[in-house]
C-alpha cells in the first residue's frame, strides 16, 4: 500500500484509528472478571413448568456471538466466527482470511465432530453481517461441516448477498425483511425446522454505537450490501439490518420445551421485544444477550430483561474478539471500553429483583452449559 493510500484511508477512518489506539484500556479488564467466569462446563437447573419433560438443553459459547444450542438431534448455531483477526488497529486493512485450522478445531469441539454430516444443524442465524458475525460462514460451508442438504442461513438481506456472492446456493438462504419480523407489536415471519421442530421467529433489533467521541456516537460499518459479492476486506461488511432470534425447541408433542431468546448485540428497546400474545405462549428459559457496547444503549440491558423475565441469563460477546481464541482462553480479556465487571453486576441485581437470584452465566470461549429442568 502506498502512502497516499494510507493517508487516504487515514481520512476516512480517522475515528476507527483513533479508537483503536486508545483501547489498550479495555484490555485490562480482564485481569478483574476472572472470577466470574464458567469455565469448560457447567449444569444449570430450571424451573421446570407444568407438563415438563425430562430433556436436557446444551449450548456451546464459541466466541464472540457465537452459540451452539442443541436438543438431541436437533441443533441451532448463532453467528458461528472463530477467525479472530488480530490487534483491532488492523482490522482497517486486513483482507478477508478465515484462519481455516481455528474454524475447524472450535467446530469440533463445539460440535462432538469434526462434520455435521447427519444434518444436525438445522439452521444458522447470522443476527447482522458484520465480519465478527458472519466472516467463517462460507468457510463452514466450503469445508462441508455444515451439512449441504438440510442447513439453513437465516438473517438479512446483506447476509444474503454476501452468501451469494461466497457461493451458497440461493436454495439454502432464507432472507428476512424487516417488516416481516417479529417486533414488540406483531408476530413475524416464523420458520420451522427439523422434526421433532426447532421453531425461529427472527425478531427486530439495532446495533449499538461502538463509541462516542465528543458526544458524537460512532459506529463503525454502517449501511447495506446492495451486490452478491464477498467482502475482500474486513472493513467491507456493512451491519445490514440487526435482529434477534426466538428460538422454541419443542418435544415430540409439538410443545415447547424450552425456549430461547438471542441477541447478541446490545441495544435500546423496543429493540428486541416480543408482543404480548407470544409471550403468554411460553417464558423465556434462557435469554442470551450481548454485552459489547452495552453502555452507549442506556437501558440496556435493564429494560430488555424486565420484559423478557428470563429464568436465566447467558452473557456473551464479552470478551476482546481482536485476540486468538487459544489466546483468550489462556487470559481472559475483555472487548475494548466495557466494564464487564459493571454489567456482571447489572444483571446479577435484575436476577434478583425477578426471584432468580444467581440465575446468570459469563462464560468463557469454548464453554458448554447445559440446562435442565428441576425435577417436582
Amino acid at each position: 500500500m502506498t502512502v497516499a493510500e494510507v493517508m487516504k484511508q487515514f481520512k476516512n477512518y480517522w475515528w476507527f484509528i483513533l479508537f483503536a489506539v486508545s483501547a489498550c484500556k479495555g484490555v485490562k479488564q480482564g485481569k478483574k472478571i476472572t472470577r466470574h467466569l464458567t469455565q469448560t462446563t457447567d449444569t444449570i437447573r430450571l424451573k421446570a413448568l407444568s407438563g415438563a419433560t425430562k430433556s436436557v438443553l446444551e449450548m456451546h459459547y464459541t466466541g464472540a456471538g457465537g452459540m451452539l444450542i442443541r436438543k438431541g438431534q436437533q441443533a441451532i448455531y448463532i453467528d458461528p466466527f472463530f477467525s479472530n483477526p488480530g490487534p483491532l488497529a488492523s482490522t482497517l486493512f486486513k483482507k478477508t482470511t478465515p484462519d481455516t485450522s481455528a474454524v475447524q478445531r472450535y467446530f469440533q469441539r463445539a460440535f462432538g465432530k469434526a462434520q455435521d454430516q447427519d444434518g444436525i444443524i438445522k439452521a444458522v442465524l447470522i443476527s447482522h453481517a458484520h465480519y465478527d458475525h458472519l466472516m467463517d460462514v462460507p468457510t463452514l460451508w466450503g469445508l462441508k461441516l455444515l451439512d449441504h442438504k438440510n442447513t439453513r442461513f437465516i438473517g438479512s438481506c446483506s447476509m444474503g448477498h454476501y452468501l451469494r456472492g461466497a457461493g451458497i446456493p440461493q436454495s439454502q438462504i432464507e432472507e428476512v425483511d424487516k417488516t416481516e419480523a417479529t417486533n414488540d407489536q406483531k408476530i413475524g415471519k416464523r420458520y420451522n425446522l427439523g422434526n421433532p421442530a426447532i421453531r425461529v421467529y427472527p425478531v427486530v433489533n439495532a446495533h449499538a454505537p461502538h463509541t462516542r467521541f465528543f458526544g458524537m456516537s460512532i459506529k463503525f460499518f454502517r449501511g447495506q450490501a446492495t451486490k452478491d459479492q464477498w467482502p475482500k476486506k474486513l472493513a467491507g461488511f456493512k451491519e445490514g439490518q440487526t435482529y434477534s432470534f426466538l428460538i422454541d425447541l419443542l418435544d415430540t408433542q409439538g410443545n415447547i420445551d424450552f425456549r430461547v431468546f438471542v441477541q447478541t448485540s446490545s441495544s435500546n428497546p423496543p429493540n428486541g421485544f416480543i408482543p404480548a400474545v407470544l409471550k403468554a405462549q411460553h417464558p423465556i428459559d434462557v435469554a442470551v444477550l450481548g454485552v459489547a457496547s452495552y453502555k452507549y444503549v442506556k437501558k440496556y440491558p435493564q429494560e430488555l430483561i424486565h420484559h423478557l423475565q428470563p429464568q436465566h441469563v447467558v452473557m456473551v460477546h464479552w470478551e476482546n474478539f481482536f485476540e486468538p481464541l487459544d489466546q483468550l482462553k489462556k487470559k481472559p480479556r475483555a472487548v475494548p471500553f466495557n466494564n464487564i465487571r459493571k454489567f456482571v453486576r447489572k444483571v446479577d441485581k435484575l436476577m434478583k429483583e425477578l426471584g432468580q437470584k444467581g440465575q446468570w452465566t459469563l462464560p468463557q470461549v469454548d464453554t458448554k452449559l447445559f440446562f435442565i429442568h428441576k425435577e417436582k
